[in-house]
């Protein structure tokens, strides 16, 4: 845990500036090194954020089909979402309205399309039951089988269990946030108990409380609007809720509601 964000990129930076200083540190062993970021909402755009203090540089996702043509000694980012992977009659051309009316028509390709050729990924996309699993039990064994995947690991920022990864059944604590996953034993909580191809998978839920200065001050300038309000009224009745809060409300009354109740 870091004290403040400030404190989190100067980190970034001397990781930065130590690789720039010794470049053969990425192109011998893994380069070039390149960062997914699946889901490019306030989630997505901070793990950006890190990425770009880190030192990366945008690419778009057409370069993930000519990785060899890449600079080996640097760091990439790519942005990805359901467009991306989404196909219908062999196109990537995601429209939420049709994919609600004709889900059987869509196929997920991003196990073979786009995760084996990252070296990270940070998952951060709105996942609820109407779409398929992102990443299946088979698609990622398929993947960590094939001796050309280059994916090392994935920060699931989002880390919902039993939800858009197969494999992930529980999250894990900010004291114990990784564990290991390969195709032949599974989930392992030690490095020791994996497979040499094993992938690491960072699974904790609460992240916000890592850095708990900012994310105070983030909740208080989002919230701080509607306090009033809240205050004024004499019951906190979901059903009576402005809609802006209705939308935003996880749980009323010890349940979770309609639109959060596949968390449960």
């Amino acid at each position: 845990m870091y004290d403040s964000y400030d404190e989190l990129v100067d980190k970034l930076h001397k990781i930065r500036d130590e690789l720039a200083q010794n470049p053969d540190r990425v192109s011998s062993n893994c380069g070039p090194l390149v960062f997914g970021i699946l889901g490019m909402g306030v989630v997505g755009q901070g793990a950006r954020d890190v990425f770009i203090e880190l030192g990366a540089q945008q690419i778009p996702a057409e370069s993930l089909e000519a990785i060899d043509q890449l600079d080996s000694s640097k760091m990439y980012y790519v942005e990805l979402g359901r467009k991306h992977f989404l196909q219908k009659d062999g196109k990537c051309e995601f429209s939420h309205e049709d994919y609600t009316l004709n889900k059987s028509d869509y196929e997920n390709v991003f196990c073979q399309k786009y995760l084996s050729k990252l070296s990270v990924l940070a998952l951060s996309i709105a996942w609820t039951p109407e779409y398929p699993p992102l990443i299946t039990k088979e698609g990622i064994d398929s993947l960590l089988n094939d001796p050309h995947s280059r994916l090392m690991a994935i920060g699931d920022l989002a880390c919902i269990a039993n939800g858009p990864v197969e494999f992930l059944k529980s999250c894990k604590t900010s004291e114990s946030p990784f564990f290991y996953y390969d195709s032949t034993n599974g989930v392992s909580d030690f490095a020791e108990e994996a497979a040499s191809d094993s992938i690491i998978y960072l699974a904790v839920e609460k992240l916000p409380s890592e850095l708990p200065k900012e994310g105070s001050h983030m909740f208080e300038s989002s919230l701080s609007a509607y306090l009033k309000d809240i205050c004024e009224k004499e019951t906190l009745d979901y059903e009576h809720m402005d809609d802006e809060l209705k939308t935003g409300a996880i749980i009323s009354k010890g349940q979770f509601t309609d639109k959060y109740s596949y968390l449960g």
